[in-house]
């Protein structure tokens, strides 16, 4: 579905309009940003209004949420087997952070000293998968740096932000931006001590914004998604591109299909089209 959503706009090699439908805010193609504002925001927001998510609020002191200094020596060696379950499953395209987190449960559950408490609160089956869905992003990055090929949703939107910035990734994107690279790592370094930031300090009062009732909170959603689309082109192209495929992406989930290999088709596919279309002979 992605491939083929990918042809969609004007033919790099002979220039002709494909699947627009005389369409003219289509002959560049489907909009990557507002197919993501769409399948991401959108879908969620019909989910929670179906669903009606209620949310439990924790009203333990923040202390309760730390773990102790005998708990964390005991999880240790999770971490770092998680760290490196993650680190590869994320290098391998389309598998994710889910994917990482599952199997390394799947280990610490296996050779856990006791099996009795897998699945009641062992703190190792918590540390290890968490450990394994943190260290998939910088894994992610491993192939999408050097092949160009992104490993995970999230690297997939990179790709596309830095396609749109005239930026392929690649073995040249070392060269050719080596300050676009060093800075990308970097800022991985500044995401952790945000992230334990965040999850130290700032969790009790962000979750405060969940109090608020489901159907203000998607509905807030649903009209920022509307602005941000039309803000892409100033085009209600866009806006009608974010509703049709926040629908699909909702029976997407509801039919249980995986929103990730959808994302890495429709961020490739138009660069295997381009590519098929400039070595293609002739007629």
């Amino acid at each position: 579905m992605g491939l083929m959503i990918g042809t969609v706009g004007m033919d790099p090699a002979t220039s002709t309009s494909r699947f627009a439908f005389g369409v003219l805010g289509l002959d560049n193609g489907i909009s990557f940003i507002a197919v993501l504002i769409g399948i991401f925001a959108v879908t969620q927001s019909l989910i929670n209004l179906q669903l009606q998510v209620n949310h439990h609020f924790c009203r333990d002191r923040m202390t309760a949420l730390l773990p102790s200094w005998t708990e964390f020596k005991g999880c240790f060696a999770s971490i770092v087997r998680g760290s490196l379950i993650g680190t590869f499953i994320g290098m391998l395209p389309g598998a994710g952070a889910t994917v990482a987190a599952f199997m390394s449960y799947s280990v610490e559950a296996r050779i856990s000293k006791n099996p009795e408490r897998v699945g009641k609160g062992d703190i190792n089956c918590v540390a290890g998968p968490g450990s394994a869905d943190n260290s998939a992003a910088g894994g992610a990055l491993l192939p999408l740096l050097s092949l160009g090929i992104p490993g995970s949703e999230t690297t997939a939107v990179l790709l596309g932000a830095l396609m749109i910035h005239g930026m392929t990734p690649g073995p040249l994107l070392f060269t050719e931006h080596t300050e676009l690279v060093w800075a990308l790592i970097a800022s991985l370094y500044i995401a952790n001590c945000l992230g334990l930031l965040l999850a130290t300090v700032g969790i009790k009062p962000l979750t405060q914004i969940l109090r608020l009732p489901t159907s203000i909170m998607s509905a807030f959603i649903l009209v920022m998604s509307v602005v941000g689309s039309y803000s892409i082109n100033n085009s209600m192209v866009e806006v009608w591109t974010m509703l049709v495929f926040g629908i699909l992406g909702y029976l997407m989930k509801w039919l249980a299909l995986p929103v990730a290999p959808f994302i890495l088709a429709l961020v490739l596919g138009p660069m295997a089209v381009c590519r098929f279309s400039s070595t293609a002979p002739s007629p």
